[in-house]
């Protein structure tokens, strides 16, 4: 971080050093100039660059926590991942189980109606949960600390 103070200081030693004279002061004539009244320059940028350390190691800490948060928002998206493909697998044998029933000649007309019913409602939590694993690894990313 570029020191506000050093800068001001340095640019004063060069104005005096290429003028042979002091920069010029905000002083009153008589007494206050015997006591250096003076503008406050280099108390005002000595105050900006503690305020812009403070800044910068609240920054630094801020940045720490969401690393650290971050870490585990990881560690829950990628156990959903885990759960979303062992659904699909499951899922997709499942799938051939309520398709071999619907096969079964011996069933009743309203048993294969439902069947269709449940294995609509098991394509469309399969597409659910891929939507779901999608907006999570979207999350994820956008939430990725710089």
């Amino acid at each position: 971080m570029t020191s506000f103070y050093k800068h001001w200081a340095a640019e004063k030693a060069r104005f005096e050093k290429a003028t042979g004279l002091k920069k010029p002061r905000d002083a009153e004539k008589g007494l206050s100039t015997a006591f250096g009244k003076h503008t406050g320059m280099t108390d005002r940028l000595k105050g900006c660059d503690q305020a812009s350390a403070a800044f910068e190691a609240a920054l630094d800490a801020y940045r720490a926590a969401m690393a650290k948060q971050y870490v585990q928002l990881s560690k829950a998206a990628k156990a959903y991942f885990s759960s979303a493909e062992a659904f699909d697998k499951a899922s997709s044998s499942y799938q051939k189980v309520l398709a071999d029933a619907f096969l079964d000649r011996k069933n009743k007309a309203e048993y294969n109606n439902e069947l269709h019913i449940l294995f609509g409602a098991l394509i469309s939590l399969k597409s659910d949960v891929l939507k779901e694993r999608q907006r999570l690894a979207e999350q994820l990313l956008e939430h990725k600390p710089l």
